[in-house]
């Protein structure tokens, strides 16, 4: 009896590992397929409301619409990309330009442009950017949670672990939490928090969450163009910094006590 227990015990512990990597594989192509979809089309666009909080209770609040054009060719992001902030209203306030030579920032308020001549990291709380993040680490842990309905939209539900540790009694940690449309497999709400020495001196807590929607692809009219400066756009005039001359008397002024 005691034989036939011990010859069970190996068959069993293997098929354990086969169903977890099953169910590793499974948790990985959902994230992949999404990845895939998106990265399919020629040109895609999406709406934005991301929120955030470092390290205090007060979220900042950002809205934006974000367009993509697939670049093939360009060597820094492989794609052109604009994104559009927007005020409560829905109105323009800035945009962000890549168009394979510079970072443009386009100002609404009085039509001015002004160029970045180092080419930025492609922003990082885009969709296409918090996707790369996750998709970069292939070690990352996955776990997949109980589907959920959120933003009215059932979902899949992946929480993908980036680190988690204890450093002088200090529970330190980073996870994305992943929803994905069930209907459309395009992810519609991406979560991260962490807690950890990153910002500033000690220990920081961090929240960002990227709720997508209206998400477009293939549009006619997206093309190299629509990353250019409007012809009604004029170039900023350039800020100087004039510090006088050692020994001269400084002009006078009024400062207000807090």
């Amino acid at each position: 009896m005691i034989y036939s227990v011990k010859r069970f015990i190996k068959p069993s512990i293997f098929v354990a590992f086969v169903l977890y990597g099953v169910k590793v594989n499974a948790q990985v192509s959902l994230i992949q397929n999404a990845i895939d979809k998106i990265e399919g089309y020629k040109n895609f666009s999406y709406r934005c409301i991301n929120r955030q909080k470092v390290a205090t209770p007060d979220t900042q609040i950002m809205r934006h619409k974000d367009i993509f054009l697939k670049k093939p060719d360009d060597k820094t992001f492989g794609y052109l990309y604009s994104m559009e902030m927007l005020g409560e209203d829905g109105k323009s306030n800035s945009t962000e330009v890549y168009n394979g030579q510079n970072t443009m920032n386009l100002h609404a308020w009085d039509s001015t442009y002004v160029i970045r001549e180092t080419q930025a990291p492609l922003t990082t709380f885009s969709l296409l950017g918090q996707l790369s993040s996750i998709k970069i680490n292939k070690q990352l842990k996955i776990v997949k949670a109980a589907d959920t309905t959120i933003n009215s939209i059932d979902s899949y539900h992946l929480i993908i672990n980036t680190f988690d540790t204890v450093i002088n009694k200090e529970h330190l940690y980073g996870n994305y939490n992943l929803f994905i449309d069930k209907s459309s497999g395009l992810p519609i709400c991406i979560i991260y928090r962490s807690r950890g020495t990153g910002f500033g001196d000690g220990i920081t807590n961090f929240y960002d969450e990227g709720d997508y929607s209206d998400f477009k692809f293939d549009e006619d009219d997206i093309n190299i163009a629509s990353f250019g400066i409007p012809d009604s756009f004029r170039k900023a005039k350039e800020w100087v910094q004039h510090l006088l001359a050692p020994g001269t008397v400084a002009p006078s002024c009024t400062l207000f006590t807090a």
